[in-house]
């Protein structure tokens, strides 16, 4: 909570302020990718928001300029919205980021609490960076003692054998306790390689006589905590039946 008696939320590293009922969309449209042609303004002038809006007006009882203010100066500049707008325009932004805020925006303001993504600064991730390598030095060291005589052993003996890194999407997928679902790992696989975390040279190993896509766990896991675990819930609960959050539209 900020001096000013405003709150903040984070997805993928952007902070959105909210205060009261009411959004920042211009932190949310920046947060989104700051595309040009998705601007705060321009949304605002598209006929299904103005008719969404005006649903909103009645619902609440409230006026277009209590719904949305616009400061064009001062401490806080923008364009800010109620937050049932804003979660219409976190739809317009994308799929991925409305299906975060209605978890965690809506929760915000129906006074429930969300976890956020734990923010590090500088000096802590400093020491923390210093402990990792020192113990990452040492296991690295005794696993290459373990390792390399059996590569010396297999070239000697011809075979050709690949020291693996990485974790395929099924292992990341029971790392996290997610239900077992039919063709999850395969969804979970595709989305994982959507977000860049892949690792290079196709990206895959051997399991036995299987082929699978090897993942980054330290990119997996950045993604997973800022936002990516909202995206693997929903799936779930989809899969599941479970209801889901709906924000209606005209």
């Amino acid at each position: 909570m900020g001096h000013d008696g405003k709150s903040t939320l984070v997805f993928n590293g952007a902070v959105i302020r909210d205060r009261n009922e009411v959004l920042s969309l211009t932190d949310m449209w920046k947060a989104g990718g700051s595309d040009a042609q998705q601007s705060p303004s321009k949304w605002r002038g598209l006929p299904s928001t103005k008719a969404f809006v005006s649903h909103v007006e009645l619902t609440i009882g409230k006026s277009d300029s209590d719904l949305f203010v616009v400061q064009n100066g001062g401490k806080n500049p923008g364009t800010w919205a109620h937050w049932q707008i804003a979660l219409a325009y976190a739809k317009y932004l994308s799929p991925e980021f409305h299906m975060w805020c209605n978890t965690v925006v809506r929760d915000r303001m129906e006074g429930r609490t969300s976890v956020q993504p734990f923010e590090l600064n500088a000096d802590v991730r400093s020491a923390i960076g210093g402990i990792v390598k020192s113990v990452v030095h040492k296991e690295l060291a005794e696993a290459l003692a373990m390792i390399l005589p059996q590569m010396v052993t297999a070239a000697i003996a011809g075979q050709t054998h690949i020291l693996r890194q990485g974790k395929t999407a099924g292992q990341i997928w029971r790392a996290h306790d997610l239900p077992k679902l039919k063709g999850a790992a395969v969804w979970f696989s595709n989305r994982l390689k959507l977000m860049g975390c892949q690792i290079e040279h196709n990206g895959r190993g051997e399991l036995g006589v299987v082929r699978a896509r090897l993942f980054d766990p330290d990119k997996v896991e950045a993604w997973l905590s800022n936002g990516g675990i909202f995206a693997v819930r929903q799936y779930v609960q989809e899969r599941q039946g479970q209801g889901r959050l709906r924000l209606v539209t005209s």
